[in-house]
């Protein structure tokens, strides 16, 4: 009794757990290895706190924060030192912001999306009678940004493009220093690669003692400096009364892409892409032929599902299940896309294969029927024996068998039917009389 109940637990074991312990090994590893599960964490190399980088991460850390998802972030000097981040292939951040222009060595980076424009401001001294032109800068006392900065990346190419030694200065202010700086009477000039909404602009804005200084000839610096663009900042723009700036302003400006790496989880993509619109998809001050966030105004290749979901919006499957289960039938759906269009052409030419197939079954058996049918006509010079007639009418039974026993579908049946008569008609030379 026991020997039988010790029996039945094993077969018990072989045939119900052990499929089902092989099948939960197998659908946990094809988890992982698919990565049907996202992360929960993502990190973020931004810019210092106060700095517009660093704030437009907190607003995307509160949007992703929603859905459960950490955004780490990291403090860095700005726009070049992001980018070196991120062309570390071992660098500690997944995503970064960086400034149009700045262009990394990295081929396994994608650009998420332009996400705001950078306008290159200057701004003086109301004190004193500035120039717009640098040439005319000698012995002013300028800030260029901060190594590592944006900034410093922009005056550094505009100074090569000219030629002017002021915008060479090897003051190390970051953008919040210069702003102090400027304001105290400690700087005569200061450059920022911005926002117009950063913190550090607003006592510059408020500042009589501060003016916006147009570049000269900015028109021509935009269309020398690397994806650079000249628009104009009209007046009242940013403050209607009194009215700020005072004027039309003309204005190189940048624009701020988010990038990350190219194995960032779809998931992590779809709630940045999220992210992005919640936080930057409003009117601003600067008038530009393309509303942010969007992939048209990028320097480099974008990430598929990003401007997939930028052009298409978000799933309504997201209205159902989990977002990133969405994302992850969203992501197949895009590399199953140009398979199906590749394998368009054979689902057009199956049918025609299947039939060419289906018949080849049955016209295999003519080459021998056609030979013995020669055999038995009045053309051939030797007749057939007795012995050899019978061999031939065995032949022929056994492609009548043959013809019977393939296994064809009933609309192709009809072709072994019509062999088969054709394998009657020939065995009826094989009668005595003929």
């Amino acid at each position: 009794m026991k020997k039988k109940l010790l029996s039945t637990i094993l077969q018990a074991i072989v045939f119900y757990a052990l499929p089902v312990i092989a099948t939960s090994v197998l659908l946990y590893y094809l988890v992982i290895w698919l990565r049907l599960i996202p992360p929960q964490s993502v990190t973020m190399a931004a810019g210092k706190p106060g700095s517009a980088y660093h704030e437009v991460a907190v607003a995307y850390q509160k949007v992703l924060a929603e859905d459960g998802i950490t955004l780490k972030i990291i403090e860095t000097a700005g726009s070049a030192e992001n980018r070196d981040l991120m062309d570390n292939p071992d660098g500690k951040a997944d995503i970064a912001l960086i400034q149009g222009g700045i262009t990394s060595t990295n081929p396994e980076l994608n650009a998420l999306a332009a996400v705001f424009p950078e306008p290159l401001l200057t701004f003086a001294r109301s004190d004193k009678a500035t120039s717009g032109n640098p040439g005319e800068w000698d012995g002013y006392r300028v800030a260029t940004g901060s190594t590592g900065g944006g900034t410093r990346a922009v005056v550094q190419q505009l100074a090569h493009i000219t030629g002017v030694p002021a915008l060479s200065s090897d003051s190390d202010f970051n953008n919040q220093e210069a702003s102090e700086a400027l304001v105290r009477g400690d700087l005569d000039i200061a450059f920022f690669v911005a926002p117009l909404s950063a913190p550090y602009l607003q006592p510059l804005y408020n500042s009589t003692e501060i003016k916006l200084l147009p570049l000269q000839h900015a028109r021509a610096l935009a269309n020398q400096l690397p994806e650079a663009r000249w628009i104009e900042l009209y007046g009242g723009a940013i403050r209607y009364s009194p009215a700020y700036p005072p004027e039309t302003v003309p204005l190189i400006t940048m624009v701020t892409k988010l990038v990350a790496r190219d194995n960032l989880h779809p998931a992590l993509v779809n709630r940045l892409v999220r992210a992005m619109i919640r936080v930057h998809m409003k009117p601003g001050p600067l008038v530009m032929d393309y509303s942010f966030p969007n992939t048209e105004l990028l320097d480099m290749k974008a990430d598929i599902y990003s401007a997939k979901l930028l052009r298409e919006g978000f799933s309504p499957l997201e209205s159902f299940i989990p977002y990133w289960m969405a994302a992850q039938i969203n992501r197949f759906a895009i590399l199953l896309l140009p398979i199906v269009f590749l394998l368009l052409p054979l689902f057009k030419v199956l049918p025609a294969l299947v039939a060419w197939r289906m018949r080849a079954r049955v016209y295999r058996y003519y080459d021998r029927l056609h030979e013995i049918d020669l055999q038995l006509s009045d053309q051939s010079d030797k007749k057939p024996d007795k012995e050899e007639r019978e061999k031939l009418s065995k032949e022929l039974e056994e492609i009548e068998a043959g013809l019977r026993d393939e296994s064809l579908p009933l609309r192709y049946r009809e072709q072994a039917y019509i062999a088969s008569g054709h394998v009657g008609f020939v065995r009826r030379k094989l009668q005595p009389n003929r």
